[in-house]
């Protein structure tokens, strides 16, 4: 039996947050380099480069219409700012 993995050239995770190398967790070395594009912590949606409370304000305002829609506060994908964003991004600062 061989695995999708196995046969992989390549797997990038875009999550190093830092500097422009594009690291393989393939484990065949085949990083890349990444030209023109800035690092952004998942999560920050007033780009003070941390998670906190003032996230979670935020996203909460969008969800209750306060503040308008923005399509970066919807981490569930449903295309709706709801209290299940809110939950994640609770659990986004939780764990950073």
């Amino acid at each position: 039996l061989i695995k999708i993995e196995d046969r992989a050239l390549a797997h990038y995770k875009f999550n190093t947050g830092e500097g422009n190398i594009l690291y393989d967790h393939s484990g065949n070395q085949n990083h890349g380099t990444i030209y023109g594009a800035q690092w952004k912590l998942y999560g920050d949606m007033n780009d003070d480069g941390e998670l906190n409370i003032l996230d979670i304000i935020t996203v909460a305002n969008i969800a209750v219409d306060i503040f308008p829609y923005d399509g970066d506060a919807d981490f569930n994908g449903d295309d709706d700012v709801n209290i299940l964003d809110v939950l994640i991004i609770v659990q986004l600062v939780l764990n950073s």
